[in-house]
């Protein structure tokens, strides 16, 4: 089972990844940090799960780039990219904020939840909340995990 993880947080990108190696031992697991590496791997590679940070810089960091900027929405836009390109990869929102956005476009997670399973049915599986402090979203990841390596055509 190949699996992107689509986060630029590196100590939530190890907590992940350390999850997914003792949920799915034989799983490959490889990590994009931006919107547009994101985009780049989905496009060029062949994936069975997603796992998707909801708020991303455009670009990777890096000693000679500052990211562009952080969008709020970027694993939106991820998702609205694979649907037009007709990319169906099983998708896992894991996000840190319980609200998103700014002004008109704030919403809390539940709002983001409904407007994501309207949108994107199919593709969309659900969203975790990620705690850094806590682990109640580890057994959550864990189920979707295993319930996809069990049965993966659902």
């Amino acid at each position: 089972m190949r699996i992107l993880l689509v986060e630029d947080d590196q100590n939530k990108r190890e907590r992940i990844s350390a999850l997914v190696a003792s949920t799915l031992p034989n799983a490959t697991l490889v990590s994009a940090l931006s919107y547009q590496s994101a985009v780049e791997k989905i496009v060029s590679e062949a994936w069975d799960f997603l796992l998707l940070d909801m708020t991303l810089p455009t670009y990777d960091i890096s000693e000679h780039e500052d990211g562009f900027q952080i969008e709020a929405f970027a694993g939106t836009n991820v998702l609205r990219e694979m649907k037009r390109r007709q990319i169906n990869i099983p998708t896992v929102v894991v996000t840190q904020f319980e609200t998103l956005g700014e002004g008109t476009e704030k919403m809390s997670l539940a709002q983001l939840q409904k407007a994501l399973e309207a949108e994107y049915p199919g593709t969309y599986l659900g969203t975790i909340f990620y705690a850094p402090g806590e682990s109640t979203w580890m057994p959550k990841l864990a189920e979707f995990l295993s319930k996809y390596a069990e049965n993966p055509d659902h």
